[in-house]
């Protein structure tokens, strides 16, 4: 890695791979809607913004020698400084085994450094792309029987910290571990790009070790197609990848191409396997961004060397790469969402959300798609039945989810979480997914807010507090309309307990003229109650009139109350009705101080 040579290559045949996506493409058959109500569609905003998502974008690179003096720990404090400032979760790590090519025993303090990087970045929020060669400056390597018992040493600790490597590239063969220049594994090192039978067996002994020895979450990836094409099927297919070391340095990338069929066999097998690399020397029209970009996006790349080579990166331009830190691997969105209106108690209903992937790549490692409801008595999850290794670029994908309403009447804020699968992670918002929508995000939770509520009814009888429905269309005169509270100042969340006349009320809506609310009536509504006023925080003063509109029809307008005035209360029948309008208005002394209150608003069933 980070350096310029120019070197032949070696491949050979075979077959790509797909993985079934469990998601719903288009519009599925709905499921029963448990007397629900006012569906309605939620659209989402794209974001332009970069944003530092695990097991994807630029990485930077970092290597270790474990030779007396040689060792490099990895640094806690700079992966976080990393991640945190440059939006970079993947580090590059380079083990060299240089004192070990002649002993079948890896030192104690050797397996300890592994574990101890593993722990660096999981302790930093970062995953590890890691690597094992012999050599960084000749083609000094181990014999086969050798490397395969250094594997078998290494597996133990690779498997424990297997939540924190993204990727292990297959190494061990040749300088630098990329499998070219080697001693033991081509007839004649002179012509490494020449392995007969016997010297590929050898190879094959290695992959083959790396497959049955390290833990299946592990992700492999190899140098060049030949490689990864005699894994052409089967479950071990879609572990392993590329990892390209000379990104367009020439027509073919120095060798990494030679067999005509080379690269349409990537364009299918990168569909569900990691590709990524660097870049290694300046060729031109070839390396510069237009081709970059087209090779990016067929080859799906997930991640790239931010180190190297700087001249080719530089070429590219600030467009350039801002586009390429946007969309490595995944960048998945929401497209638009379509929810319920209320529901009773243990009823079943359905929410649908389209999901589009922006990026160059599908992710490449499983994780839980987990819809969320946040409620009174806590937090329901509900699975998602979507892979996201399915989520190939360039696609809208919607998926429905059933769901069963909580026992707990009230209302639920709706998340979507996209933890790692790893339960050592899962809880961990550095390593979650951070959907592409704007305002969306919430990195406290490592949750992305979905902007809806679900409001779940009592199975009979009882008050609805209209507080706990969402509001089909909403304005306000001054700041946002507030929940359980006065209206207050500009600002979300600013009002106070609701008082009209010093009778405070617990439930209710806080607004300001002019204010103009909509909601959907839930089933088995009979009647609507609020008891009215200036609230006491306008100090007496204010004057505003309340309407209540049904279907369209004014049923209920108010005469003008003032901050002095006494509360107004209102019953109006909604039996059947399917839309509920409560407007506050100014008078004609103007909106000042028209912080109005319907407290105590209910829907009786």
């Amino acid at each position: 890695m980070a350096r310029s040579h120019a070197r032949p290559r070696l491949l050979a045949t075979a077959a790509a791979l797909a993985v079934v996506a469990t998601v719903v493409q288009g519009r599925a058959a709905t499921a029963a809607d448990g007397g629900a109500t006012g569906r309605s569609d939620e659209v989402y905003t794209a974001s332009t913004a970069q944003i530092a998502n695990p097991e994807r974008g630029f990485f930077h690179y970092s290597e270790t020698h474990e030779t007396p003096g040689g060792r490099r720990p990895l640094d806690p404090a700079e992966l976080t400084r990393w991640r945190t400032t440059e939006g970079v979760t993947l580090v590059y790590r380079i083990h060299y085994l240089e004192a070990f090519r002649g002993t079948d025993v890896l030192a104690p303090d050797v397996l300890s450094s592994v574990a101890a990087d593993l722990a660096a970045a999981r302790e930093a929020g970062v995953k590890l792309v890691l690597r094992f060669a012999y050599s960084a400056d000749d083609d000094q390597d181990a014999p086969a029987p050798r490397v395969v018992a250094h594997v078998r040493q290494l597996a133990p600790v690779l498997n424990a910290g297997a939540d924190v490597v993204a990727v292990l590239q297959a190494g061990f063969v040749g300088r630098w571990g990329e499998w070219y220049y080697t001693r033991n594994f081509a007839g004649d090192p002179a012509q490494p790009w020449v392995v007969d039978d016997a010297h590929q067996a050898t190879r094959d002994q290695v992959l083959d070790a790396l497959v049955t020895n390290l833990d299946p979450r592990v992700h492999l990836q190899v140098r060049y197609p030949a490689l990864a094409r005699r894994t052409a099927a089967g479950p071990t297919a879609s572990r392993i990848g590329l990892h390209d070391d000379c990104f367009l340095a020439s027509a073919d990338d120095f060798g990494t191409f030679p067999a005509p069929t080379d690269a349409a066999w990537l364009e299918q097998r990168s569909q569900t396997a990691p590709v990524g690399g660097e870049t290694c020397a300046v060729a031109g029209a070839r390396s510069a961004w237009a081709s970059a970009a087209t090779d990016l996006a067929r080859f799906h790349w997930s991640f790239l060397n931010a180190d190297y080579h700087p001249d080719v990166l530089a070429s590219w331009g600030p467009a350039g790469l801002a586009e390429a830190r946007k969309r490595l691997g995944y960048r998945l969105r929401l497209v638009r969402g379509s929810f319920p209106g209320p529901v009773t108690v243990g009823a079943g209903t359905w929410v649908s959300l389209t999901v589009r992937n922006d990026g160059y790549a599908a992710p490449f490692s499983s994780r839980p798609v987990l819809l969320q409801l946040v409620g009174p008595t806590g937090t329901t999850t509900v699975p998602v039945p979507l892979d996201v290794r399915a989520l190939l670029p360039g696609r809208d994908v919607t998926v429905q989810v059933p769901l069963t309403a909580p026992t707990a009447a009230g209302s639920y804020a709706l998340r979507l979480a996209l933890p790692d699968a790893s339960p050592s992670l899962s809880s961990r918002a550095e390593y979650s997914v951070q959907l592409a929508d704007v305002g969306t995000w919430n990195p406290s939770t490592g949750t992305n807010d979905l902007h809806r509520s679900l409001t779940i009814l009592p199975s009979a009888g009882g008050d609805v507090p209209l507080s706990t429905l969402r509001p089909l269309a909403s304005s306000n005169g001054w700041g946002p309309y507030e929940v359980d509270r006065s209206n207050g100042e500009a600002a979300a969340g600013d009002g106070r307990r609701m008082s009209l006349r010093g009778t405070t009320s617990t439930t209710g809506l806080g607004v300001h003229s002019a204010s103009d609310l909509e909601f959907a009536v839930p089933p088995a509504t009979s009647l609507f109650r609020a008891r009215v006023g200036v609230d006491d925080e306008a100090a007496g003063q204010g004057s505003v009139v309340f309407s209540v509109y049904v279907d369209g029809v004014l049923r209920y307008r108010s005469p003008t109350l003032t901050g002095r005035s006494a509360p107004q209360d209102v019953a109006v029948a909604v039996t059947g009705a399917a839309r509920l309008r409560l407007t506050v208005g100014a008078t004609a002394d103007g909106a000042a101080h028209d912080h109005a209150d319907w407290a105590d608003a209910r829907l009786t069933r």
